[in-house]
């Protein structure tokens, strides 16, 4: 009987772990193949984002290809380099390039309303660039803010963009931005 017992806890778990490491596979295809696909050897993502509600801000790159992703800050005294681990944030980061900027299955703008009054100041910013075959090329660049535009974001940009700030929260430290 108990021979029998630990013959299916065995089993048991070696079931599970053959999902789980299943799921990471199709996970890893889907980002292999979104590049492939697109024929692009890496994305760079540059970020300018104010801090809090402070008026200090944030400048760092990501950069993602179908390996690995990283994040790199580039400051006055030094440039740190960090591995983004874990599959699931390359795949969210794929997820959401794909959506807003490649495929463009969902606009970045939902309203864009000239206004009256002109507010002068600066704005975080996003500018997403793709690498083939070396070299460089600008997809797009996103303000968030405009001078003369009153601007009402799609709820996945917004998401989009607290997730990149999330990852410098979990991976740069606050001194260094």
């Amino acid at each position: 009987m108990k021979v029998e017992i630990k013959k299916l806890l065995l089993i048991g778990i070696y079931v599970c772990v053959s999902i789980h490491l299943h799921g990471q596979q199709d996970d890893d295809e889907y980002v292999r193949s979104f590049f492939l696909k697109n024929k692009i050897d890496s994305i760079e993502i540059s970020c300018g984002f104010f801090r809090d509600s402070k008026h200090e801000t944030m400048f760092f790159d990501i950069i993602l290809s179908a390996d690995h992703a990283k994040i790199v800050y580039n400051g006055r005294h030094n440039v740190t380099s960090v591995n983004i681990d874990g599959l699931d944030y390359r795949k969210r980061l794929i997820s959401y390039i794909s959506m807003l900027y490649i495929n463009k299955t969902k606009n970045i703008y939902e309203l864009r309303r000239k206004r009256n009054i002109i507010y002068a100041m600066e704005y975080p910013s996003i500018v997403l660039s793709k690498y083939k075959k070396g070299r460089k090329k600008m997809i797009r660049r996103v303000t968030m803010g405009e001078f003369s535009y009153d601007i009402e974001f799609n709820p996945e940009f917004e998401e989009f963009y607290r997730f990149l700030v999330s990852l410098a929260d979990r991976y740069l430290l606050p001194q260094q931005y």
